[in-house]
């Protein structure tokens, strides 16, 4: 039976070897969130589309087609072709 200590080990490991996986996906939610501001949406867009949008891509696809106005079944027509 494996101690605590030992649990905090690996979950301590697994950690370290995320770190760079997590570094990435902050300066890509920084690129999205400028991106989002830029074309005149508010902070939280940036935070709602996250929570929904399981496709990370579709994201950045998705502040082209709002601000072009495109439709709800234009959209969802490119979040299947894109994922």
């Amino acid at each position: 039976m494996e101690t605590v200590q030992h649990k905090r080990g690996y979950i301590g490991f697994a950690f370290r070897q995320s770190i760079p996986v997590m570094l990435g996906y902050i300066f890509l939610g920084i690129a999205f969130g400028l991106l989002l501001q830029n074309a005149g949406y508010s902070y939280w867009w940036a935070f709602l589309t996250s929570v929904i949008i399981y496709a990370g891509s579709m994201q950045f696809v998705l502040v082209s087609l709002l601000s072009g106005g495109a439709g709800l079944v234009y959209t969802a027509l490119m979040t299947l072709f894109i994922n």
